[in-house]
């Protein structure tokens, strides 16, 4: 009787070889397991049909033929091409498949094994090698071509010689399997890898030559992996030859191995023992029935076609078939058994390769395992499930008190395909009792234990359940997405997933707000209440369960994680001003009138919060300001500035208020100095101040070039009222460009001169606003600075030297102090009187040659106008010879005559249309002065 965790193979009797005179010696099955062949020790190859009959397998002899004197020692059924490749007696024999018409491969002596590419497509490539020496083996590949025929006449061989190779051993290659590209040889002692493509070839593993165990080769074409046989063990390799995956394990040394989809089976002396290729799990054993048994060293041979359908183990006399069951019924008899590992393990290989079973079989393993209450592996199943054979809301009845509104929804879906292996679905509190049941009747709980436990349970199954809904509602073709929505809402403030509720409740959701806020409230989630309702478009609403979080008077309940927990000392409070400046930032669910009916409970709460909100949307300033004034001099600052610099204000109000707040910052964090000083000693202390390198120096700085820069490129703000401010302050750089605004040059040199001591900056006011008076008024100030300061030549006199040709010398003389001693300003007024001198001669030479030009041009015009013209009928017009009779015409000052309609078409009356010559310039230009 078949023993194993599940049936994956159920054994037929084939056939039985009756003949006295032999014994079987190779077999092989076709690709669709019509046909088995069986090569004989005579030599004989035999053709046997396969039947399937209500009472089992029926096989019969089809043909039978003689190929050799020697024991037939392979036989390989070659689809594609239509041949059977045979080796008998050393030889390689290409038999036609319908015929048997044998043809011997030529030059083919001494060949030992040879083997098949099954994934090659639509080549059929064969692998041959063969002994040519004590020492030495080579290695052919021959492409089998399809459609030639075997007859000796024919002029074309049926197999190409795509490459050969010798290698250098001692011992015969007694089995051979193509693993991807390359070539798996096997000798008694060693394994090899050939690449037929280079020649090459590296040893795998070698085997101990004292007592060497048998050596076999079983590919896996499918997966480009070979299972090689190391006593009891077998090695699964990849295309590199480098193992694979966990070794195969046989109770004992296998005969012969063969491959069915996912399985390898081992013929063993006790019977076929089935493998799971991919885990390296026992699956099966079938011991051998009456007629198979094996004798002490008896050779067993295995063949299987390349699709698994079928695989034959022989004796010597006897063929049984092992036919594979369903992977399918494999894995409902699995979880018939409750084995949902090897279930779930079975289903998920089969998933990949895109068996449609597969999520059935996930589906009533999830089932199954809730029953036990093992929600993980369960939830872990249903990922597995697409909404056509699950959907979420077959989880309902777990929950009836949560999802009452949609009580009998998974009877109201579509039926879905199951194999009906668990029962209709219970609540969880009802599974819950049950399991606790039964465990305490094998094993009593203590007093009171039972709660404790059930609660727990309850609470792994409840957090199981909403991780996979949070995951599954994102899929297509979800039903009642409502309900799965508001259930998740539930299941996850009752399992305290702050992060995720959280994020659910703030992102696409269509949870019924309805049917939430009281279970919410009652848990005390007031902040996933107002990100709910502000999702769903209740703005007010949210606002104002934030507005009560931040106030205190909503209790907002301790989480563990999430935004709450996470809102460093300012707690919930925090987390709902930072919720609410974000809602009120959107235009389009926060109206102009809600923004502004809680904004001043944002400003009172989180002032900085609430700039953002200023800043980010569009409210009427006549609105805010008044606030602002309220709460804050600077937040009114950084508005305005956000109004006039980054919204472009234009209205003068805005650029007023802004140059007196920046002023009276300026004021505020400008250090105290002595008032009895002198205005320039002030002013001097001040800029040492400002230039330290430190923090509020750098504060100052700052706020003192904002203001200067509004200064100056406003025109918008009244000058006089912020200069009534500045006044008497320290902010001279501030007050020299409002008095340059209100024009007020003199006010402005003054301290730029005498207070600043700027004279090069006061020379570049000049040269920008004030002009030739400005150099006069600054030339005043240095020579009579007041306040019994001494003049200050020296300044006077650079300027003179830098400016003075741009001055009148006469108003500087004017200007200059009775008390200037001479010898300091000579050189500069020498300077200036020889410069006005050369520059009134210069005057009177062009003067002179432009009335010398002038009389000489009206000479030539009077002229001009005393020359007189003639015209006669015969004249001609110069330029289109057309006479000019009693027409009217235009004579040029070079007495060239055209008609008038020759003039106008040419549109310039200064230059000839004969010669070009443009009258305006003189005949004889004047030489260059």
């Amino acid at each position: 009787m078949a023993e194993g965790s599940r049936t994956a193979f159920e054994l037929w009797p084939a056939l039985d070889h009756k003949s006295k005179q032999s014994v079987i010696s190779a077999i092989a099955v076709d690709d669709a397991a019509r046909y088995i062949y069986l090569g004989t020790s005579d030599g004989q190859l035999s053709e046997h049909r396969i039947q399937s009959t209500s009472s089992g397998l029926r096989v019969s002899l089809g043909a039978r033929k003689h190929v050799g004197k020697k024991p037939v020692t392979a036989i390989l059924h070659i689809a594609i091409a239509k041949k059977l490749a045979v080796v008998c007696d050393g030889s390689l024999l290409l038999l036609d498949y319908e015929s048997l018409e044998e043809y011997t491969m030529p030059g083919l002596k001494g060949v030992t094994a040879i083997a098949l590419d099954t994934a090659a497509g639509l080549q059929s490539r064969l692998a041959v090698a063969m002994r040519t020496s004590k020492r030495s083996v080579r290695v052919l590949v021959y492409e089998v071509v399809p459609g030639v025929g075997l007859g000796t006449q024919m002029h074309s061989q049926p197999a190409i010689c795509l490459t050969q190779a010798e290698l250098s051993e001692p011992l015969i290659v007694k089995a051979m399997a193509w693993l991807g590209k390359r070539i798996v040889l096997v000798t008694s002692l060693r394994y090899m890898l050939f690449d037929p493509i280079t020649a090459a070839y590296s040893e795998l593993f070698a085997v101990s030559p004292e007592a060497p165990p048998p050596t076999m080769v079983q590919a896996v074409p499918s997966v480009n992996q070979a299972v090689l046989l190391m006593d009891q063990v077998g090695i699964v390799t990849d295309e590199a030859g480098h193992p694979a995956q966990s070794a195969l394990t046989f109770p004992s040394t296998p005969a012969a191995l063969a491959a069915s989809e996912i399985y390898v089976l081992a013929a063993c002396a006790d019977g076929v023992h089935v493998y799971d290729r991919t885990t390296a799990a026992w699956v099966q054993s079938l011991p051998y029935p009456d007629g198979l048994r094996t004798a002490p060293g008896q050779q067993l041979y295995t063949a299987h076609n390349p699709s698994g359908s079928v695989v034959l183990v022989a004796g010597y006399r006897r063929v049984w078939m092992l036919k594979p069951v369903a992977l399918e019924d494999q894995a409902r008899e699995l979880l018939r058994a409750c084995n949902y590992d090897q279930a779930l393990r079975l289903a998920e290989l089969c998933a990949t390769e895109g068996a449609a079973w597969a999520e059935v079989a996930f589906a009533e393993a999830a089932f199954m395992l809730m029953q036990e209450l093992r929600f993980r592996e369960a939830m872990d199943a249903l990922q597995h499930c697409s909404t056509l054979v699950v959907q979420p809301a077959e989880l309902f009845p777990l929950f009836p008190d949560e999802t009452r509104p949609w009580a009998g929804a998974a009877d109201r879906t579509p039926s879905r395909p199951r194999w009906g292996l668990h029962p209709p679905l219970a609540d969880l509190r009802s599974l819950v009792r049950q399991r606790l049941a039964a465990d305490a009747a094998a094993e009593p709980l203590e007093n009171g234990a039972g709660e404790d436990v059930e609660r727990q349970l309850a609470a792994a199954a409840r957090q199981c359940v909403a991780e996979y809904l949070l995951e599954v509602r994102q899929w297509e073709g979800v039903d009642f997405l409502d309900g799965v929505d508001t259930l998740l809402v539930r299941l996850l403030a009752g399992s305290r997933a702050d992060w995720a509720l959280e994020a659910f409740a703030a992102g696409p959701n269509e949870a019924r707000l309805d049917l939430l806020r009281s279970p919410l409230a009652e848990v005390r989630r007031f902040h996933v209440l107002a990100l709910l309702s502000s999702n769903h478009g209740d703005a007010a609403a949210a606002l104002r369960l934030w507005r009560g979080i931040a106030e205190g008077s909503l209790d907002e309940a301790a989480g563990e994680d999430g935004e709450v927990a996470f809102a460093w000392e300012g707690g919930p409070a925090a987390a709902a001003i930072h919720r609410a400046t974000a809602l009120m930032l959107d235009e389009n669910r926060v109206s102009e009138s809600l923004a502004l009916e809680y904004l001043p409970w944002l400003l009172a709460s989180l002032p900085e919060e609430s700039l953002i909100v200023l800043k980010g949307r569009e409210l009427p300033a006549e609105t805010v300001l008044p606030l602002l004034r309220r709460v804050s001099t600077e937040l009114t600052s950084q508005y305005l500035e956000y109004l006039v610099c980054s919204k472009g204000s234009q209205d003068p109000a805005h650029h007023t208020e802004l140059a007196l707040s920046l002023a009276e910052a300026a004021l505020r964090l400008m250090p105290p100095v002595d008032a009895s000083l002198p205005a320039w000693e002030r002013a001097r202390a001040a800029r040492e101040r400002m230039a330290e390198d430190s923090a509020p120096a750098q504060r100052l700085r700052d706020v003192r070039d904002k203001l200067c820069g509004l200064l100056e490129e406003s025109v918008l703000y009244d000058a006089q009222v912020v200069l009534q401010r500045c006044a008497k302050t320290e902010l001279w750089d501030e007050q020299v460009v409002l008095h340059s605004k209100l024009e007020d040059h003199k006010a402005a040199l003054r301290i730029l001169a005498l207070i600043l001591g700027d004279i090069r900056l006061a020379e570049a006011y000049c040269a920008r606003w004030a002009g030739q008076q400005g150099y006069l008024f600054l030339l005043d100030m240095l020579l009579h600075p007041g306040h019994s300061r001494e003049p200050l030549y020296a300044e006077a006199c650079h300027l003179l030297a830098a400016q003075g040709a741009n001055v009148d010398a006469t108003k500087v003389l004017d200007a200059l102090s009775e008390d200037m001693p001479l010898s300091v300003a000579v050189d500069v007024l020498a300077r200036m009187l020889r410069t006005a001198i050369h520059n009134r001669r210069s005057a009177s030479i062009t003067r002179n040659l432009h009335r010398s030009l002038h009389l000489s041009t009206a000479a030539e015009r009077a002229e001009l106008m005393q020359r007189s013209v003639v015209s006669t009928e015969e004249r001609a017009c110069r330029v289109c010879h057309t006479r000019i009779s009693t027409k009217m015409f235009a004579v040029y000052p070079n007495g060239v005559l055209v008609c008038f309609k020759c003039y106008r078409q040419h549109g310039e009356a200064s230059i000839c249309p004969l010669t070009g010559r443009d009258f305006r310039l003189p005949e004889h230009p004047l030489p260059a002065l």
